[in-house]
């Protein structure tokens, strides 16, 4: 049944029953299910939830327009990502009927722009707030058209769509959009991104990760400065060649967000570094990477950077600004805080464990991140014995007294545990069976 649907229309009241129905009700477009069935009506009729997704359903068209309105009436977010539309007309058509609609998904649908005539202006759809036309090939010449067609968006999804530039000059002022999503494209420079805010001049998110973004500098003065309402950028995995182009987003005047990760010159520094030199670079920002920054993390980063390019030939104009605040510092003291890792102990070979004076004994380098068990296979040699040929004790002194000696008997035990110091004793008793 279904290879015959791939060969003609299937529109979306067949994906409707198709997805909620046990029976094949495409004939007459009204679906019945079981009275006792959650979610439905006595009469067994179907309530189609609020959010339907009906994505990678080979959908083409809409279906009859009573049956959308019926069944849809409840709808306030439609998915339909990955199906075939083609025909702005269709789609608009569809969600005429369905008055509830917020959020619209049309996400890896081909949409032509010769779909979207002057006919289409006289439709319009106030309630939805969110549109997302990732890979649906739209034109900067579709958004105009759309842009009327959908007066109130809130926030838009753009992705994919093969933008190589930004071509928005005869696109009207569009005040209501806060959120832009603009991801996997091939404009490399900032310059030409900026223009979005002269056409969302309230976005408040811009993101555009994974894309071909190597450029942050412009003759223009007014690029960075243009979106006067931007508080968060996201520009991970860009293209961004150094730190003075990083140094380009303090113009942004609200900008206080930065989402920056995967940009290959600073994967040179640590992840400590890299974050400290991002702070201590740019004042304006409260935010990195989500993660908030208190005036402490500033402070210590501020002064990292002072510290890491005080005795650098032409260190950045910022190590200067931050210098009339702190003042010329000291350097750190090279402090090895790393854990110990080894002691010095005086191993001693006892044929009886009262005795401590008698047998060899000899001073070692003891690993302490070793297990017991690793710790005398490598006295087998000075013992003479197999490692289960000999019991093994330690001692040492605690507030000036020599404690009693404690036997290693728990072969994966690891020595530091035991709290062990220089010039404690391992004593090494030979098993007399």
């Amino acid at each position: 049944m279904m290879e015959d649907r791939q060969t003609e229309d299937f529109s979306l009241i067949h994906a409707i029953n198709a997805k909620y129905s046990d029976e094949d009700n495409t004939s007459d477009f009204k679906v019945y299910i079981s009275s006792n069935a959650p979610g439905k009506k006595d009469s067994g009729g179907l309530v189609i939830p609020p959010i339907l997704v009906l994505d990678n359903n080979r959908v083409t068209c809409a279906g009859p327009s009573d049956a959308i309105a019926s069944l849809c009436c409840r709808v306030t977010e439609l998915d339909i990502t990955n199906n075939l539309f083609t025909c702005w007309k269709e789609v608009l058509s569809m969600i005429t009927h369905i008055p509830r609609l917020q959020t619209l998904n049309l996400t890896s649908n081909t949409l032509t722009a010769g779909s979207l005539g002057p006919d289409v202006e006289t439709l319009t759809f106030p309630n939805v707030n969110l549109l997302i036309l990732n890979n649906t090939q739209t034109t900067w010449s579709s958004m105009h058209t759309l842009l009327k067609i959908f007066p109130s968006l809130s926030e838009l999804h753009l992705s994919l769509n093969g933008y190589a530039s930004i071509d928005v000059e005869n696109l009207e002022t569009y005040p209501s959009l806060k959120k832009l999503f603009i991801n996997k494209h091939a404009v490399p420079r900032w310059s030409k991104i900026s223009r979005l805010g002269c056409v969302f001049p309230n976005l408040e998110t811009l993101v555009t990760i994974e894309s071909d973004l190597a450029d942050m500098i412009s003759e223009c003065s007014e690029a960075a400065s243009v979106f006067q309402c931007l508080k968060c950028l996201h520009i991970s995995s860009s293209k961004l060649p150094n730190w003075e182009h990083i140094e380009e987003l303090r113009k942004i005047p609200k900008l206080c967000d930065i989402r920056m990760k995967n940009i290959p010159f600073l994967e040179e520094y640590n992840e400590k570094v890299r974050r400290q030199m991002i702070i201590a670079r740019l004042p304006n920002i409260t935010h990195l990477n989500v993660s908030p920054i208190n005036q402490q993390e500033r402070e210590d980063a501020e002064r990292a950077f002072i510290r890491f390019y005080m005795d650098k030939e032409n260190p950045p104009r910022r190590y200067h600004e931050l210098e009339q605040t702190y003042g010329k510092l000291d350097h750190l003291v090279d402090l090895d805080l790393s854990p110990k890792t080894t002691c010095r102990l005086i191993v001693k070979m006892n044929d009886d464990d009262d005795d401590d004076d008698g047998g060899k004994s000899k001073e070692m380098d003891i690993s302490i991140t070793q297990t017991v068990r690793e710790l005398k296979q490598f006295l087998q040699e000075f013992a003479g014995l197999p490692s289960h040929k000999f019991r093994l004790f330690y001692t040492g002194i605690v507030d000036e007294e020599k404690i009693n000696p404690q036997e290693l008997i728990y072969p994966n035990k690891f020595l530091h545990t035991l709290n062990i110091s220089d010039g404690d004793w391992l004593v090494i008793i030979p098993k007399l069976f």
